[in-house]
């Protein structure tokens, strides 16, 4: 089924279920080596949301050097099946939901017409309850066994009594955490949340980018890219709405859109070049190095957000869109449809925009929809219990909740 010998594993897919990263034992990232049909099918899709990284000819070897393990698919019909426990391995997976998760090649699961299929995250740390470490600990390697594919964590470095500016999120205009709440650093917080998992996504939902130096940012989301071996870091990025916030940070809260989008360029530079040079009216620099670089040489950056505005941001230079909070699937299809719109007017290819929402009020049953909307995620917002071992407990009924919905 499969020739293994040190880092270079060949694989006849026909009989073989890939069960990735540490069921050999491996902390380092996954390379996949294929032809470019099988990237453009259902299970090349499957491989881009759990995070195995494409290689190519030229830099397979490179990959090998760097200690990653390399899969060699010489073709064939096949099954694949998302991460589980390989007996003898002693390692956590999925367990008793690995089942529920399978996703055949020729199954329609809960897929919409371009293939995708409705994964499911999880926006719940860094927030109160989720501030504290042994919840952190417990809640991210629940949700990692129990088939989440994403960790999200969003921030707020300055939160006022008595704030001057309208939340956009709910109908009185006010944010329902309260003020006195504690707000982790998102980039320290996932870095606790990596450490006490193996596979699962990271994602910031969302950093307040223009609050924030952008060369120091990208070195903090690259770091937290390799400390967390490469797996699927996404940078959801949001230009802001308390103008309170900017005043406390002595940032000027007009134009920070425009100061996001050169930033989110900036950033992308870094990560690219290795002596970079970027020029613009918010940033400016030359010939700097700025290491470590992201395992891929780039971070996806989706951008938050549910106006006109935001997805336009979407369309021009997002790698994806985070709606959140949305009333429900009919006003995501509205906002989809917008976004189409958006991206056939500037020439861009909509199936290459990541996807993920947040409902106010989401539920199991919704999924059918949002796939058939073409939702890649499903972001469940709920704030865990303070107690670690009741938050495991929390988790494993969510997982029965949304994951069941998925066979």
């Amino acid at each position: 089924m499969a020739n293994h010998s040190g880092g270079l594993v060949t694989v006849d897919l026909s009989v073989f279920a890939v069960d990735y990263y540490r069921t050999w034992g491996y902390d380092r990232p996954l390379y996949v080596l294929a032809h470019d049909n099988f990237f453009r099918g259902p299970v090349g899709g499957f491989f881009e949301r759990t995070g195995v990284i494409r290689a190519t000819a030229a830099h397979a070897a490179e990959a090998l050097g760097a200690g990653g393990l390399v899969l060699v698919f010489p073709g064939g019909d096949y099954d694949v099946y998302r991460p589980t426990r390989r007996e003898g391995h002693g390692v956590a997976g999925l367990g008793s939901l690995a089942d529920r998760n399978r996703i055949d090649a020729g199954s329609s699961g809960r897929r919409c017409q371009d293939g995708r299929v409705v994964s499911l995250g999880l926006h719940g740390l860094g927030i109160g309850a989720g501030a504290s470490r042994p919840v952190i600990d417990a809640v991210a390697a629940a949700a990692e066994r129990s088939g989440f594919a994403t960790l999200w964590i969003g921030e707020h470095v300055v939160m006022v009594d008595e704030p001057s500016s309208r939340y956009p999120y709910s109908a009185d205009g006010r944010i329902a955490i309260p003020p006195d709440a504690d707000w982790l650093d998102p980039f320290i917080a996932l870095s606790f949340a990596a450490a006490a998992t193996n596979r699962i996504g990271l994602a910031t939902g969302v950093l307040l980018l223009p609050e924030h130096n952008p060369v120091i940012t990208a070195k903090s989301a690259a770091s937290l890219d390799r400390l967390s071996g490469g797996r699927r870091l996404s940078l959801g990025v949001g230009v802001g709405w308390s103008k309170d916030e900017f005043e406390a940070l002595g940032v000027p809260f007009e134009r920070r859109a425009q100061r996001t989008e050169e930033y989110v360029a900036a950033m992308r530079t870094l990560w690219r070049d290795d002596v970079a040079t970027f020029t613009g009216e918010f940033v400016s620099f030359e010939g700097v190095r700025v290491n470590p670089k992201p395992y891929r040489r780039t971070i996806p950056v989706i951008c938050g957000g549910n106006s006109d505005s935001a997805l336009q941001r979407v369309a021009e230079w997002g790698d994806g869109w985070y709606g959140f909070d949305l009333a429900d699937v009919e006003e995501v299809a509205e906002r989809v449809s917008v976004l189409r719109r958006m991206c056939r007017r500037v020439g861009r290819d909509f199936g290459d925009v990541k996807l993920s929402v947040s409902l106010k009020e989401s539920r199991p049953e919704d999924l059918v929809a949002l796939a058939d909307i073409g939702i890649d995620e499903l972001v469940v917002v709920a704030a865990p219990p303070d107690d670690p071992i009741v938050a495991e407990s929390w988790v494993d009924d969510l997982a029965r909740q949304y994951v069941g919905a998925l066979r």
